[in-house]
């Protein structure tokens, strides 16, 4: 049964498909689609806080890593894997 917060669908395992070339990649719009904006600025992150990112389609939880206020970017660890992303923009992450 999917989970939801703030009313927006969670990404889970399932929801991951693998692409042609072995890269992950998910059920819906890349987070390149600029019809996505949580609003929010860097100012609205710190260190370790807990998020929502929109990647393939769904939100995916994840965690601030580190955040780049000159490129209004933040590195994020996924939930889902544990892997570090570098350069994520802002306008796709929103507060847990």
């Amino acid at each position: 049964m999917r989970q939801y917060r703030h009313g927006k669908p969670l990404g889970e395992g399932r929801d991951v498909i693998l692409g042609v070339d072995g890269s992950m990649v998910g059920i819906g719009p890349e987070p390149g689609d600029h019809d996505i904006d949580t609003g929010c600025t860097t100012a609205d992150f710190n260190l370790r806080d807990r998020v929502l990112v929109w990647w393939y389609g769904l939100w995916w939880s994840a965690t601030v890593q580190y955040v780049s206020h000159t490129r209004a970017s933040l590195s994020i660890r996924w939930s889902m894997n544990n892997q570090l992303q570098t350069g994520y923009k802002v306008r796709l992450v929103m507060p847990w």
